[in-house]
C-alpha cells in the first residue's frame, strides 16, 4: 500500500472511530434515559391505588415495557439519522481532500440528502426492544402476568412495593442492557448502508476496538484484523467478519464497543493485499481528545488507562493523547506500562510522540 493511500485510510479510519466513540456516547445516555422513565412507571405503579388488583399491576407492568419500546425506538430513529449523516459528510469531506472526485459523487448521491426515512424506520422495527425486554424478564420467572398475581397475593402493603421495587429494578437493569445493545446494533446496520454506497475502491474492512481493561480478550486480538473483499494468501474475507456488536456468526456480543472502518484503495491497479494494520491518525484523535469533555475522554481511552495518565502529570502539565501515546507502534499505552515508565522515560516518549502527532 503506497504512502498516500495509506494516509487516506488512517484519516478515514481515525474520523470514524470519534464518530463512534461520540455515538456511543450517545447510547450511554440514551440508555440510562431509558432507566429513568422505567423508574418514573415504578413510583407510578407504587400509588396505593395501583396496588389493590393484579389487573391494576400487570397494566402498570406493562405500560412499562410500552413506554420504554416507544422511548427508545424514537431515539434510534434520530440517532440513525445523525449518524448517517454524519458518516456522509465524513467520507465525503475526506474524499475530496483525497481527489476521489467518482466515489464522492456516488456517496453524495446516495446518503444525501439521506437514507428513505422508511428504510431507517424497518430498521428501527426490526429491532423489537419490547420484545427483547419482555423475553429476558420470562428468562428469570418474571412474566408481567405471573408477577402481578404474586404480588396482589401479600396481604401486606409493604411487602407488595417490595415485590414490585425488586421487579422494576430487574427491569430496568435489563432495558439499560437491551437499550445499548439494540442501538449499537443499529449502529452496524446502517454502518453497512453507509459503506454499501462505497464505490468499487472498497477494499476491505478493518474492525477496531476500545483497548481498555472492559475488552473481551478475544476482541483485543482480533483488533486491527483487516477482512478482503477479494481476500488472497490466506487473509480472512466477508464471511469471517463481524459487524460489532453482531460476531461473524450471527450471535450477539452484548455491550460490545468494537467498531468497523472501510479500507479504500486510491488505485486498485496498485493496491496489493499487505499484512499489518491501518493505525488512525493521530493528529486528528490528539485534536478531538483536547476538546472532549472528561466523560468523552474517559470513553475513548478507559477509565484506569485515563486515571493511570492522570497520576503522571507533572505540574502544570495537561492530558494530552501524546500523554498515553507509544510513537513507535500508534497504540495507547496500558495502565501498567503508564505507571511503570521513569519520568525520563516518559519524556522522551511524550516527545517522540508529539512529533509523531506534528507530522500526521
Amino acid at each position: 500500500m503506497d504512502l498516500r493511500t495509506r494516509r487516506f485510510n488512517a484519516e478515514l479510519a481515525s474520523l470514524i472511530g470519534i464518530q463512534h466513540i461520540e455515538v456511543q456516547y450517545s447510547i450511554n445516555r440514551i440508555a440510562r434515559q431509558a432507566m429513568g422513565i422505567i423508574s418514573r412507571r415504578l413510583r407510578f405503579s407504587l400509588v396505593d391505588e395501583n396496588l389493590k388488583s393484579p389487573k391494576h399491576i400487570a397494566y402498570n407492568i406493562e405500560i412499562g415495557f410500552s413506554e420504554f419500546a416507544s422511548f427508545v425506538e424514537k431515539r434510534i430513529e434520530s440517532l440513525a439519522s445523525v449518524y448517517l449523516r454524519n458518516m456522509g459528510r465524513i467520507f465525503t469531506s475526506t474524499l475530496e481532500r483525497y481527489s476521489m472526485l467518482e466515489a464522492k459523487r456516488t456517496i453524495n448521491k446516495t446518503l444525501f440528502p439521506g437514507v428513505p426515512k422508511n428504510i431507517i424506520l424497518k430498521i428501527v422495527a426490526n429491532q423489537r426492544v419490547a420484545d427483547r425486554l419482555l423475553k429476558k424478564m420470562q428468562k428469570s420467572g418474571m412474566n408481567p402476568s405471573t408477577m402481578a398475581a404474586i404480588v396482589s397475593l401479600q396481604t401486606d402493603v409493604a411487602k407488595r412495593q417490595n415485590l414490585l421495587e425488586q421487579y422494576f429494578r430487574a427491569m430496568r437493569n435489563n432495558a439499560y442492557t437491551i437499550a445499548r445493545t439494540s442501538m449499537s446494533e443499529l449502529i452496524g446496520k446502517t454502518g453497512k448502508i453507509a459503506y454499501e454506497s462505497l464505490p468499487k475502491d472498497l477494499v476491505g474492512f478493518q474492525v477496531h476496538g476500545i483497548l481498555d481493561e472492559r475488552i473481551r480478550p478475544a476482541h483485543r486480538a482480533r483488533n486491527g484484523t483487516i477482512y478482503y473483499k477479494k481476500p488472497r494468501y490466506d487473509n480472512p474475507g466477508f464471511d469471517q467478519m463481524p459487524n460489532p456488536p453482531l460476531e461473524a456468526d450471527g450471535s450477539m456480543a452484548y455491550n460490545c464497543r468494537c467498531w468497523l472502518t472501510p479500507i479504500m484503495s486510491l488505485d486498485a491497479k496498485k493496491f496489493f493485499d499487505f499484512k499489518g494494520r491501518i493505525i488512525p491518525n493521530a493528529k486528528i484523535f490528539n485534536e478531538w481528545f483536547s476538546t472532549s469533555s472528561k466523560d468523552r475522554r474517559i470513553m475513548a481511552v478507559g477509565v484506569r488507562r485515563y486515571n493511570a495518565a492522570m497520576k503522571r502529570l507533572r505540574k502544570g502539565e495537561k492530558l494530552e493523547w501524546a500523554s498515553m501515546l507509544d510513537p513507535v507502534t500508534g497504540m495507547l499505552l496500558d495502565e501498567k506500562q503508564l505507571l511503570a515508565e521513569t519520568p525520563q522515560k516518559r519524556a522522551a516518549r511524550i516527545k517522540k510522540a508529539k512529533k509523531v502527532i506534528g507530522g500526521t
